[in-house]
Parts: structure tokens; sequence; C-alpha cells
């Protein structure tokens, strides 16, 4: 038995006593409010570490993250992400020290130093020095170069993926690449390789294009057919010329007339045109007689577009650039003329904006016929990847959509 103070009049009273036996207090109750009194204060003290536990770890968490986002560098990896080059005084300085450059393609620029070619990223970095003699834009992920008068396959790091071995080769097409080997003896064979570089088709008795649409032109005294991935002749060498297959269509000429074949060699239209086009979205430019009279035709050889134009280019991003005699301009695909024949030459529009010539000078319009960049240049190109590549006089840079270019 342990004694206990009565909390009504504090004298001393047994743990079992029921009532304070000097004023009457109920003991029993003022024990169990202070139990429960003391279970509520260590109910709530408990919840109220775990939290600051949980309020200690956010903090933590949060920090950490925000200074990994402060922190963090731009890479090549981000950049790449954005698909574009963003023109900055760093970038400028970077290429305006190369003699020659090209448009992007898969991420890659080539440019020419002392000579030699080599590669620039985004950020306009060597990523691959200017070593080779000759360079190929980047293709399913490889480009050909040649180095010391052969040619091989290097990668975007620069790694050589395929040997030094060849006299001639092609970019990469369909998995496949067309290869010219001189062996020891003279003789020269086309061959036709995959990525890995191992032969697929060997000693090819004609010259050989590469594979679209899993076949390949070939020609054999002086008359085109075309070969299967195999190495087997599957259309006939039987035409003066050939095309390769675009749209599920080539492009063959019989007797000085052009039509198209399909991928079993059936004649899908006659060659009865005296010029075409290759086919894009679904349209193909065509000329029937000796007169400059262009149309275009759908791919049963329907005349969609009358044959009202002295000159008539492929569709491009729904737009085509035509000529009426005056001048050039656009239609659509009903053939509607909708970017006047003001200009004095056009290209194909390739995100979203074409070239246009001015006088003697060239800038940009958009779909709508506005012109977004001004006509300052000498010589342009299509935009890639964000940029075009142009020229002012004798010298090369690059031009943004915004008109910021690389000039001084």
């Amino acid at each position: 038995m342990a004694p206990t103070k009565c909390p009504e009049c504090g004298q001393q009273v047994s743990d079992r006593a029921k009532k304070c036996p000097h004023c009457g207090y109920p003991i029993e109750k003022a024990n169990a409010s202070t139990k429960s009194n003391r279970k509520n204060i260590l109910m709530w003290g408990v919840i109220a570490f775990i939290f600051v536990i949980i309020g200690v770890c956010c903090y933590i968490f949060f920090s950490n993250s925000n200074d990994k986002v402060e922190n963090k560098e731009p890479t090549d990896e981000i950049v790449d992400e954005l698909e574009q080059v963003i023109i900055t005084p760093d970038f400028i300085a970077k290429v305006n020290q190369y003699e020659n450059i090209e448009p992007f393609l898969d991420g890659r620029a080539a440019v020419m130093k002392d000579g030699l070619y080599g590669f620039i990223n985004y950020k306009g970095e060597e990523v691959i020095p200017c070593k080779y003699q000759k360079v190929a834009s980047f293709s399913e992920g490889l480009s050909c170069v040649r180095l010391d008068n052969k040619y091989g396959y290097i990668d975007k790091e620069g790694k050589v993926i395929v040997p030094f071995n060849y006299t001639t080769a092609e970019s990469f097409s369909n998995g496949l690449a067309t290869i010219f080997l001189i062996d020891s003896e003279g003789m020269g064979r086309y061959k036709v390789i995959n990525i890995a570089g191992e032969t697929i088709i060997s000693d090819i008795n004609g010259s050989l294009s590469n594979f679209s649409d899993g076949l390949a032109r070939i020609t054999r005294d002086n008359l085109c057919g075309y070969i299967n991935t195999n190495g087997e002749i599957v259309i006939p060498c039987q035409y003066e010329m050939a095309s390769s297959f675009k749209e599920g269509l080539a492009k063959v000429t019989i007797s000085d007339y052009e039509g198209f074949i399909n991928a079993k060699g059936d004649n899908i239209i006659p060659c009865e045109y005296k010029q075409l086009g290759d086919f894009s979205e679904g349209l193909a430019s065509a000329r029937k007689g000796y007169r400059d009279e262009w149309g275009y035709i759908n791919q049963d050889g329907k005349e969609i577009i009358p044959s009202n134009f002295c000159l008539a280019r492929d569709f491009s991003e729904g737009l085509a650039c035509i000529s009426d005699g005056n001048g050039y301009g656009y239609i659509d695909k009903c053939g509607t003329i909708v970017i006047p024949c003001i200009y004095e030459s056009g290209g194909s529009f390739s995100e979203g904006v074409a070239y246009v010539k001015n006088g003697d000078k060239y800038g940009y319009i958009n779909q709508n016929g506005d012109l977004v960049i001004p006509f300052i240049y000498d010589n342009v190109s299509n935009f890639s990847e964000g940029i075009a590549k142009v020229c002012k006089g004798n010298r090369q840079g690059y031009v943004d959509k915004n008109g910021i270019d690389t000039f001084d």
C-alpha cells in the first residue's frame, strides 16, 4: 500500500481509499482523471514528435531537389531534346571558325576546317573532329565518311562502326547500304552490307542504288530494273531510266516517256508523260507534251489539278510551288493559288516556312504568305531542326525562324 495525497485537502490518503477520510473527496475519480490526462499528454506528445520528423524529412528532400535543379548544368542531352539550335553569342563564335557549314540533320551538322570535315552538335561544339576527306549527313544513326581515300561509317559520337574498307559507299537506308570495292586483282564489285558491316548481297553484276521500300535499282547494259534484299532481280532490267521507290511507286522511262510502276513491276501509270515529278503527299507533277503545261495526277493516274502552270514542284506540307509564267507562288491541293505568283523563285515548305526570291535576294515566308525573314541573303536552304543554312556573299551561316542569324 502506498500513500497518496487528496487533490482537495492535501492530506495523506491510502491509494486504495475510494474517498478522502478527511474531506470526503472521491479519490478513485481523481486517480482515473489523472491517468487519463497522462495518457492524453503522452498521445499528443507522440503525434507532435511524428509531425516534427515528417517536417524535417520533407525539408531535407525538397532542399536537395531544388539544389539539383538549380545546380544542374545544361548538357548535350538536354539541348538535343529541344531538337534545335539556340543562336547565342557563344554559338556564333563557334560556327564562324569554319570554312564551310552544312544544315543540321539528326542533331549533327557537317563542318569543314583546313579542308577537312567533322561534325558539330546543337551547341556548336565539335563533337567529331575535322579529319575526314568527305562526309555525308547522318542517316539511320550513321554517317558515311572517307579517310585516307577509303570509305567507312561512324556513329554520332565519332566511333567507327564499319571499318574503312570501301572504294565508294552510300548512306544507309532501310538498314542497308550499297558499297563498291576494288579487290587486289583490280576487279570492282558492288555489294550490300548491313549496319554491322556484314555482307548481305555480294558480287552484284551491275551498278546498284540504295534500297527504298525493300528494293534497289540495278543497272545492267544501260537498262534499269530492281532487286530485293536477297539479291534477286524482281523487276527485269528493261527501263532506260528508273528512280527509287517513293510512296510505293517508282518513276521509269521507256522511249523517252515517263510513267510509274509498283513494287511488283505493274505499270500503274503508263509511260506517256514527257516529264514527271516524284509522288509527294499523294500527288505528282506531270507534263504530257513538249510545252510547259504542268498539272498534278494522283496514284491512279487521274488528273487532279489541270495543266495550267509553266512549272510545278512537289507538294510539301500541303502546298506546292508553281509558276504562272510571270512569277512563282504556291497552290493548295485543290489547285487554288493561295500565295500569289510574285516571286522570282521559291522552295518547298519545311517546318512551316519556305524560301522565296525577290530581286536578287532571298527571304522566307510562312504558309499565309507573310514575310517572316527579310530579303537579305544571297543563297539559302530549307529549314531543318529549327534553323537554315544561309549565305551573305561568300560567308556562310545559320538563321532561325525569328530571323536571328550567325553573321556579325
